[in-house]
């Protein structure tokens, strides 16, 4: 005899399973890459390691960055040097300017007058252009000199950057799940290519 099973009619959910293959992995994960190149010469963490915000991942060597800073430290301080010796240069020649412009004046009046000579004129007048075109000159010297210590100090403050990059520090809390290079390999900046991805940090906590 064939068993039959009979239930009540009535509305309800019905659930169905699938079994699937998938992939785990966290929701957030963070790659690490260095703007500056260079030889790593700390790697404080291993692969599977919880780290903090904040906490140092990797140090490259600053050495090349350091002598970067260091002459580009001199060059800012030499155009500095000029700058002040150009703005004195300028005082100087304005002084002469004022006294060629009064003298020429005197003199104009005095050849109005026919009290001085064609030749002692002419030479009031070129004292005066002279000292007129040294006033220019002076002026279009300060100006190269501010321009010549504004690209010095942002070329310095680029190589302070630099040399703040070479040491990275973690952006986020999370475990390093990926670590591709070692203390004492090479790794490529961001700056002038696409930069060594050094390790990965991901959120263990969140998955998908």
């Amino acid at each position: 005899v064939e068993q039959v099973t009979t239930a009540k009619v009535e509305t309800r959910d019905i659930t169905e399973t699938v079994s699937a293959s998938g992939k785990i992995q966290p929701e957030t994960e963070v790659t690490i890459s260095p703007d500056v190149a260079g030889k790593i010469i700390a790697l404080p963490v291993k692969e599977g390691d919880k780290v903090e915000k904040g906490q140092l991942l990797v140090k490259i060597n600053p050495d090349i960055y350091v002598a970067t800073v260091k002459r580009l430290q001199a060059s800012m301080n030499t155009a500095e040097a000029n700058l002040m010796s150009s703005r004195a240069r300028h005082e100087q020649a304005e002084a002469q300017f004022e006294n060629a412009k009064a003298s020429f004046e005197r003199n104009q009046k005095l050849f109005e007058q026919k009290t001085i000579s064609q030749s002692e004129y002419d030479a009031a007048v070129s004292s005066f252009k002279t000292a007129e075109g040294e006033l220019k000159a002076a002026k279009e010297a300060i100006n190269a000199a501010e321009f010549n210590v504004k690209s010095a100090q942002a070329a310095l403050q680029e190589a302070r950057d630099n040399l703040s990059r070479t040491t990275i520090y973690s952006p986020v809390t999370g475990t390093i799940s990926k670590l591709n290079f070692e203390e004492g390999e090479t790794v490529l900046g961001t700056q002038q290519m696409m930069g060594s991805e050094v390790m990965t940090i991901a959120n263990l906590n969140e998955m998908e």
